[in-house]
């Protein structure tokens, strides 16, 4: 008796005379076929245990040089404050008069008043070169947080196929296994001990993979 899958593997019928070592039943291509299929397996399951590229954390933000332009800028701006408040006073209450006898203090006040509208452009575009850091910072927070959840898909994904290919190399390997399954008292199942005439070919089990095959010999009839 022999496991096979499909019927056409049986190489005799009843009346057939057989030599000793004669084949009776051949299951080569089926096998041929599934140790393909096996390998691909194999394959397929070697490149999807690589592992997924790893993501980057983003790089620790130093808003230092920012930092720095601020208080430089708010600096310059206090000392131009004091300037201001340390400056000679005009000496008439008519502007007109101050025109005429004071101009040198005029323009310096305009001078001075026009450093100081700088210092504060300086101070605030200091300001918004830190927010901008800081925005894009943010930006990279976020998309670091988009890639992770894309690599938790993946990884998920990749888990998922890598069971399903393990799944059906268990599979082949079990249809395999079943292909070796012999039910015979001598080394070849798939070769005659004896010589003689087929009696009888009975089928006594089938599956959806598998079938149990009997052969019968008349070893008397073996001249």
């Amino acid at each position: 008796m022999e496991w096979l899958t499909k019927p056409e593997e049986i190489k005799v019928k009843q009346g057939d005379r057989v030599k000793v070592g004669e084949t009776l039943s051949d299951s080569t291509a089926q096998r041929e076929r599934l140790e393909a299929r096996r390998n691909q397996l194999q394959i397929a399951i070697n490149q999807m245990s690589l592992p997924l590229p790893p993501i980057q954390q983003p790089p620790t933000p130093s808003f230092s040089e920012e930092e720095a332009a601020i208080a430089k800028a708010r600096n310059d701006l206090a000392l131009v404050e004091r300037e201001i408040q340390s400056a000679p006073p005009l000496r008439f209450k008519m502007d007109y008069l101050n025109i005429i006898h004071d101009q040198d203090k005029i323009q310096r006040r305009q001078q001075l008043q026009e450093k100081r509208i700088k210092t504060q452009i300086a101070i605030d575009s200091a300001i918004a070169r830190l927010n901008a850091a800081k925005t894009r910072y943010q930006q990279q927070i976020y998309r670091h947080s988009l890639e992770m959840m894309t690599y938790q898909t993946s990884l998920q994904r990749q888990q998922y196929e890598l069971a399903s290919l393990v799944k059906q190399s268990q599979e082949v390997e079990k249809e395999l296994a079943e292909l070796s399954i012999v039910r015979f008292s001598y080394r070849d199942p798939t070769r005659t001990p004896y010589a003689g005439r087929v009696r009888r070919v009975k089928i006594i089990s089938q599956t959806d993979r598998v079938i149990t095959a009997e052969i019968t010999l008349d070893v008397r009839d073996g001249g």
